[in-house]
C-alpha cells in the first residue's frame, strides 16, 4: 500500500506542483491582459490621430473645391 505524502499546507506533492503550474498560468495570463490592455490603448490613441487627420484632409478639400 502506498501513501501520499502531506505537506504542511494538507496537500499532497502533486496537488502542491499542480497549484504551483495554475499561479504561473495566471500571472503570465495576467501579464498578457496588461500587454494588450498597452496594445488596445495605443490602438485607440492611433485611430483618434488618424481620424483627426482625415478630418484636416477633409477640410482642405472642401476649401480647394469650393475656389473652383
Amino acid at each position: 500500500m502506498t501513501t501520499k505524502t502531506i505537506t504542511a499546507n494538507g496537500l499532497s506533492g502533486s496537488d502542491a506542483g499542480y497549484l504551483r503550474a495554475i499561479e504561473d498560468c495566471v500571472k503570465e495570463m495576467t501579464a498578457a491582459r496588461k500587454g494588450m490592455k498597452k496594445t488596445d490603448a495605443e490602438i485607440q490613441r492611433l485611430r483618434a490621430s488618424s481620424r483627426r487627420k482625415l478630418d484636416e484632409t477633409w477640410a482642405i478639400i472642401r476649401r480647394v473645391q469650393a475656389t473652383f
